[in-house]
């Protein structure tokens, strides 16, 4: 079966993609951007078309493409899409915040070809990120981890993917500072230690 690939209609300057012999209309053209060109026969869409295109394939269950053909963006999506229906709402808004980044640069990768190469290439493009950074690769080694659970991608390519342990306060506050601060607070309720 030939895979749906978005093509682009010039006089109107939309997007669509084919699905079981229906057009689906993924948006206008970005007018910031130049007329696309095709490459090699194909048309190269822009971001935000991919994105459009890659949240339609992933709410298409009769399209969700074989683990060969799975991209990143499709396996984040479909996650995401159960994150939402199965996670407390802080979960799945901080799975989708380092999701989102990650497709950024990763998305139209196959995720079968995904290696912890990536993913750390990727954390180390955010230097400040501290403990965020621990944050970023669970995020991403849960969604390859439910995808190889649900049987879309087995195994994860990402199993070997080493995650740096929490950080461990270096120093608890003692008793005086936590009575100092608790003072400063303006409150009507007084507080026991």
């Amino acid at each position: 079966m030939r895979q749906p690939k978005p093509w682009y209609r010039k006089w109107k300057s939309t997007w669509y993609v084919e699905l079981n012999g229906k057009q689906h209309f993924l948006g206008q053209h970005p007018k910031e951007l130049p007329q696309p060109k095709k490459t090699n026969g194909e048309w190269k869409p822009p971001p935000v078309i991919l994105d459009a295109f890659y949240k339609l394939m992933a709410h298409q269950p009769e399209n969700v493409p074989s683990s060969g053909e799975l991209r990143v963006t499709i396996l984040c999506d479909l996650f995401l899409e159960h994150s939402h229906k199965h996670h407390a709402t802080e979960t799945y808004v901080l799975a989708k915040l380092y999701l989102d980044q990650f497709c950024g640069v990763n998305g139209g990768l196959l995720a079968a070809d995904i290696k912890p190469f990536h993913v750390n290439r990727w954390l180390d493009a955010h230097p400040k990120w501290k403990a965020s950074r621990r944050h970023a690769a669970l995020a991403v080694q849960r969604a390859f981890g439910w995808a190889d659970k649900q049987g879309l991608l087995t195994p994860s390519p990402l199993r070997t993917l080493e995650v740096a342990p929490s950080n461990r306060r270096t120093r608890v506050l003692t008793l005086d500072e936590r009575k100092e601060i608790l003072a400063a607070i303006k409150d009507n309720d007084p507080v026991s230690y």
